[in-house]
């Protein structure tokens, strides 16, 4: 909760900070991994962030909007495929 509050409060570090604590107490913390990846796709780390995105999908396939996010990082990293 605290590293969703701080990334609200554009605290950027001390979200990222409390974000992993998160994910690393509970690795089904689907919202903290999602929320990690915004802030490392925001920060041009799009390869780790796609990398927290799929593992919130594969958490909960029907988190909203998060397949349209994953397919659009996916395009910017990996390329088109044929």
């Amino acid at each position: 909760m605290r590293g969703m509050m701080a990334a609200d409060a554009d605290d950027d570090k001390t979200a990222i900070v409390y974000l992993s604590k998160a994910i690393a107490l509970n690795p089904h913390n689907f919202q903290a991994y999602a929320e990690l990846a915004g802030i490392l796709a925001e920060y041009g780390d799009k390869k780790q962030a796609l990398q927290y995105y799929r593992k919130a999908l594969a958490i909960d396939p029907y988190y909203e909007g998060l397949d349209k996010e994953v397919q659009q990082l996916a395009r910017q990293v990996e390329g088109e495929k044929i």
